[in-house]
């Protein structure tokens, strides 16, 4: 017999889709907050492009994917949200899940778990894993993972301990800004709206009135009025006030001495006695 496309045979195919759109969603929702007034808004969804892998000094290599569609091959299964922990001879599942966050202004941890089971250490409980990433704008790309301990003394506290330097966490990295503050952005405007208006106005008066050396600038005689009046402003601001006074030299000198005598007009709002 004939199928028709759409039967029943579809639903556990689309049930399949809808179980693992809905795991990914639940699970890719800690990899990025955005809240008003919460400190440890961020975004780590650029990590998930590729497989980041770290070497440590005994020859362990930590393969980690989250936050994306890359997945690690895990044997009989494939995951992503994992970190994965290999030798030549050895293959360990440290985790296969992202299970809480917290976080503040500047950092985020993200705290991971369902990993292998441990063979000797911490009473055989799953392996689990913490990330702490840490704001660095300067960090190449997206920046790079590091493993800073394997603690596995403790039964009550055993965990891979990551730290991830990236630019992904820090302030304005979600919204896209470019975390200058207020003042700089005042101050970054104002100077683009003087290029702007030197540019336009040094070249129409140069091209369309044929101005030629200072006159070229736009609206000088104004620029000149408010340089004489803040330069006045400043010197009565320090009490430097030039009085009006008139000199004169006069030539009816009784006596034939050489001397003459001055005289001198002093504005009546002047306090000062001119000798």
């Amino acid at each position: 017999q004939r199928r028709v496309r759409g039967g029943p045979q579809m639903i556990p195919i689309f049930v399949f889709l809808a179980s693992f759109l809905g795991a990914r969603s639940e699970t890719h929702e800690l990899c990025k907050h955005n809240q008003n007034g919460d400190t440890y808004n961020y975004d780590l969804t650029p990590l998930g492009d590729q497989i980041y892998k770290i070497t440590d000094s005994s020859g362990w290599v930590y393969h980690i994917a989250l936050c994306g569609e890359q997945n690690l091959d895990l044997g009989s299964t494939t995951k992503n949200d994992a970190i994965l922990q290999t030798n030549d001879k050895e293959m360990h599942v440290v985790a296969t899940k992202i299970l809480s966050r917290h976080g503040g202004d500047m950092w985020v941890n993200l705290v991971f778990g369902e990993g292998d089971n441990y063979n000797n250490h911490c009473n055989k409980t799953k392996r689990k894993a913490q990330i702490l990433f840490i704001c660095d704008p300067e960090a190449s790309g997206n920046g790079q993972p590091q493993l800073l301990d394997e603690a596995n003394d403790n039964a009550d506290y055993c965990y891979y301990m990551f730290e991830w330097s990236t630019p992904l966490v820090c302030p304005g990295s979600v919204t896209g800004k470019s975390g200058m503050s207020p003042g700089k952005m005042l101050v970054l405007e104002f100077v683009v709206i003087v290029l702007v208006y030197l540019v336009l106005g040094i070249g129409y008066k140069r091209f369309v009135l044929g101005a030629r050396g200072m006159e070229q600038v736009p609206n000088l005689q104004f620029w000149k009025d408010m340089g004489e009046a803040c330069g006045n402003t400043f010197k009565k601001c320090r009490g430097e006030a030039d009085a009006t006074i008139t000199g004169i030299r006069s030539d009816n000198v009784g006596g034939g001495g050489g001397g003459g005598v001055l005289n001198v007009v002093v504005h009546d709002d002047d306090e000062r006695l001119i000798m």
